[in-house]
């Protein structure tokens, strides 16, 4: 049987072509999210474009995509990390 917190996502690395690697809890990537959703919402992609709101396109970013490309020479990825206590 497989253990379930093998699915558990209680940190993400955040990847970030202008800036340093960062460990972020899922509540401070899914603020990042919104935040660099806000700033570039020429990158938002179509899928999510008809979600109603900013905080739905941010959460649904964080369960199904790991990169968005917010202008031609800038991208983020997320993925979900598990770290030894």
């Amino acid at each position: 049987m497989v253990d379930s917190n093998l699915y558990d996502e209680d940190c993400f690395v955040l990847l970030d072509s202008s800036s340093t690697e960062q460990f972020l809890e899922p509540d401070e990537l899914l603020h990042y999210l919104k935040a660099k959703l806000q700033e570039y919402p020429d990158a938002i992609p179509a899928e999510i474009q008809s979600l109603a709101s900013l905080d739905e396109q941010a959460a649904h970013l964080l369960s199904n995509y790991c990169e968005l490309s917010l202008s031609r020479d800038r991208t983020v990825q997320w993925y979900a990390v598990r770290l030894e206590k």
